[in-house]
């Protein structure tokens, strides 16, 4: 029989988590069934809420001559957009 893993929530997982509480919003943490869970079910009065977070972090290098953090941003954006496709 498989043992479940116990996940370590991301910094920004937390700080989200902290934000739904104090605003009195109940979560589950990786509740939907499928391969590929999106991180959290928020329960919100206007109705149920899917959301992926993804902890974005300063960059390994960077091009010489000036950033553009749009090509790495938009890389974690398309890397959680994989999540809802079973749903």
């Amino acid at each position: 029989m498989a043992v479940p893993t116990k996940t370590v929530k991301t910094e920004a997982e937390v700080v989200f988590e902290d934000y739904l509480t104090q605003r009195g919003l109940r979560f589950e943490y990786e509740a939907l069934p499928g391969n590929r869970k999106p991180d959290y079910l928020i329960h919100a009065p206007s109705g149920d809420c899917v959301v992926e977070m993804k902890q974005i972090e300063e960059p390994k290098s960077r091009t010489p001559g000036g950033f553009n953090p749009d090509r790495f941003v938009r890389a974690k954006i398309d890397d959680a957009r994989k999540q809802f496709r079973e749903y």
